[in-house]
């Protein structure tokens, strides 16, 4: 098998929902104190180094708020 095909072959992509937790992960890893983060995707992932309270979704609406 030419070697070229053989890689190709066995090269894995990475989707971007992988590149977006992965992004997600390092920003939780640098703001520890920020329950939620924003990854350049505009996704919002629950950070896995925040430990302090229970913090809402940033896109729940507040029932006081309407």
């Amino acid at each position: 098998m030419h070697p070229h095909l053989e890689e190709e072959l066995n090269f894995t992509y990475t989707t971007d929902a992988e590149w977006d937790r992965d992004e997600a992960r390092e920003l939780g890893e640098h703001y520890p104190e920020r329950a939620w983060v924003c990854t350049g995707r505009d996704v919002w992932h629950a950070n896995p180094y925040y430990n302090g309270p229970a913090v809402p979704h940033p896109e729940e609406c507040d029932e006081d708020y309407a």
